[in-house]
This record gives C-alpha cells, structure tokens and sequence, in this order.
C-alpha cells in the first residue's frame, strides 16, 4: 500500500507538521490494528482505528478508506 502519484517528487515524505509519512504497509498489519484496536467513530459513519504511528480509516461497510502513518514522532 503505497501512496500514487508522485511517487518520488519534493513534497512526497512530508507529512503533517512536518513529520515523515511511512510507505509500504502490509496488509497484515492494517489487519491487526484493525482487529486489536478499539475504534474511533466519527461523524460521517468512518471508523478510525489508531495504534502507535498507524492510523487506519474504514468507511461504515469496513472498506479501508486510507491508512496514514508517522515516523520520527
């Protein structure tokens, strides 16, 4: 699960507040925080589960929307 686009352009690693976005997550991974982590639910339906640097959302059929992750927090 990697992200589209400019894979390899300026801004690619730059995260939120200047933290570094992670790359190739396994899906037996999404799978774990999804199944060990009590999830967030938020106002239009999605669950956000969160566990460590991962952050994983799911819409209300529990298709993954997106998975966000932090490095050097």
């Amino acid at each position: 699960m990697q992200p589209s686009g400019n894979r390899f352009g300026p801004n690619i690693y730059q995260g939120i507040n200047g933290n570094v976005h992670g790359r190739s997550i396994a899906p037996q991974f999404v799978e774990d925080v999804i199944n060990s982590v009590e999830p967030i639910q938020q106002e239009n339906g999605v669950m956000v589960y969160i566990s460590g640097s991962v952050k994983v959302v799911v819409n209300d059929q529990g298709a993954v929307i997106t998975i966000v992750t932090y490095i050097g927090r």
